[in-house]
């Protein structure tokens, strides 16, 4: 494979990740907000595509939420509070095909049969 710069870039995140995760506090959730809240759009904000979303920021498919701002994510990671445990909603058929069950899964589990 030959080398590019392109390569080099993709070990950027990389990098950012492990200066961040020295704070064993930090999951992985906290890592996703911290490279959102912390990322600069406007190097790429010249190109199409970019959309605001539910939390404000600018969120690109090609360019995610822009480059990795690692001074500004490490700074910030010093002094975050960690956010709730994920939350999840899955909807699928019960067994005899009649109903759904909707299964919520944050703070245990908890079956609804509707």
């Amino acid at each position: 494979m030959k080398y590019t710069i392109m390569h080099a870039y993709m070990l950027v995140p990389l990098y950012v990740l492990s200066h961040a995760l020295l704070s064993p506090n930090l999951s992985w959730r906290d890592i996703q907000y911290l490279i959102a809240y912390t990322s600069d759009p406007s190097p790429f904000q010249s190109a199409s595509g970019w959309t605001t979303n539910g939390a404000g920021l600018l969120v690109s498919h090609q360019f995610g939420f822009g480059a990795i701002d690692a001074e500004a994510m490490v700074t910030r990671a010093q002094y975050w509070t960690s956010v709730p445990q994920q939350r999840t909603c899955t909807v699928k058929p019960s067994s005899n095909g009649n109903k759904f069950v909707v299964e919520y899964n944050w703070h245990g589990h908890l079956p609804l049969h509707v």
